[in-house]
């Protein structure tokens, strides 16, 4: 008998193609989760699906919040044939996407009979020892930021807590620990609003009181209640002390002032040089310079005529007698005398364009040094 199933196996798998070994049939294993008996009887409706909330698996979500939120949702889902575990363990699947539906699939068969072993095997696989020690030192070195005030630091606090709501820390300790990473002003603040007995509260009392302070302290500006009286503080002279970030902006703004006046009256002094009316010295008319006087052609050409006349009346007397010197010597002192005068003033407006340009070479380098220190200033109140 034993032989004739052995031969009817070779038969069959000799009837086997290689297209039916490639393609094999789809093969399934049993669910990781055991249901109860009355699990069939659950009232499933298909408006259900799209409320449950959905986990993948990644870094950045938190599984303690996920499995609250599916909590919720499954509280609403109340069925009189089920109790709320088979309901969680049913729809739980559901929730799972991507990475975290893979490992679900990877669990042993029939491993999982109650939904607290669901949450163990799902913090172990999602929550691992590392991310939790890594939010207990964060709990445990907690610091109040700069420019952060009493309700953002005691949220930002509460987030910890409750992202790491195994953390172990008695509430003493959970105190003690956010109250040491308060800045000393914000110490010195909760002390206060306590008449100075804030340490002789329980643990319990001293989480209301925070919770107190903090639905409080949103329409407070806390952080900055202190800085504000610092500027109005009095000195022996009787000057007020400004904060070093207030000089410093007084500071920029006072050079920033200065500057656009220096500008303005480098462009008006700019415009009285250009509007200056120029006067020639020969004709004493109004428009042009001596140098480009129109008269000066028409002295030339009388120097010149009167030079030749000189010249031919020497040829035609005799040597003896000699011509009259007078006119010459006249006409020839007052050609040197107009050439000693075109070149003076040709001197003159020389000296005069040089020192120009040596005063606004001065003033251009004032203005840079002024704009590198503005921009000094700048890049300080910046940090």
């Amino acid at each position: 008998m034993a032989e004739e199933e052995q031969d009817g196996r070779r038969v069959g798998n000799h009837n086997r193609t290689l297209k039916d070994d490639l393609q094999p049939a789809r093969t399934s294993s049993p669910s990781c989760i055991i249901q109860s008996l009355n699990a069939n009887n659950f009232n499933f409706k298909p408006g259900m699906i799209p409320l449950i909330p959905h986990f993948h698996g990644m870094q950045s979500e938190n599984p303690y919040l996920h499995i609250k939120e599916f909590e919720e949702v499954c509280s609403t889902f109340m069925d009189q044939t089920c109790a709320e575990e088979v309901i969680r363990l049913k729809l739980f699947h559901f929730s799972l996407k991507d990475k975290a539906k893979t490992w679900l699939n990877s669990l042993r068969p029939r491993s999982i009979g109650t939904w607290q072993e669901m949450q163990t095997e799902f913090l172990k696989k999602f929550f691992p020892m590392h991310r939790t020690n890594a939010l207990k030192r964060q709990i445990m070195n907690f610091a109040q930021k700069d420019t952060e005030t009493f309700y953002q630091c005691w949220g930002r606090f509460k987030d910890l807590l409750n992202a790491c709501p195994h953390h172990t820390y008695e509430n003493w300790r959970i105190i003690s620990f956010f109250y040491e990473g308060l800045q000393p002003k914000m110490r010195q603040f909760v002390e206060t609003m306590y008449n100075g007995e804030f340490f002789n509260k329980e643990p319990e009392e001293a989480f209301e009181y925070f919770d107190y302070l903090s639905e409080n302290a949103q329409s407070w500006d806390v952080s900055d209640a202190y800085d504000r009286t610092e500027p109005l503080k009095i000195t022996g002279g009787g000057k007020y002390n400004l904060r070093e970030v207030d000089d410093l902006h007084a500071r920029v703004s006072m050079l920033s002032k200065k500057l656009e006046t220096i500008d303005t009256n480098k462009v008006n002094e700019v415009q009285v040089i250009q509007k200056i009316p120029k006067k020639c010295n020969i004709c004493e008319e109004i428009g042009h310079v001596t140098s480009d006087c129109p008269t000066i052609p028409a002295f030339k050409e009388v120097l010149l005529d009167q030079s030749n006349s000189v010249n031919f009346i020497s040829k035609s007397f005799p040597a003896s007698l000699g011509p009259p010197q007078y006119p010459a010597a006249s006409h020839f002192g007052q050609r040197r005398n107009l050439e000693e005068t075109v070149q003076q003033m040709g001197r003159t407006l020389q000296q005069f364009m040089q020192g120009q340009a040596a005063i606004n070479t001065q003033n251009a380098q004032t203005f840079n040094d002024i704009r590198r220190t503005l921009t000094k200033i700048s890049a300080t109140l910046s940090i």
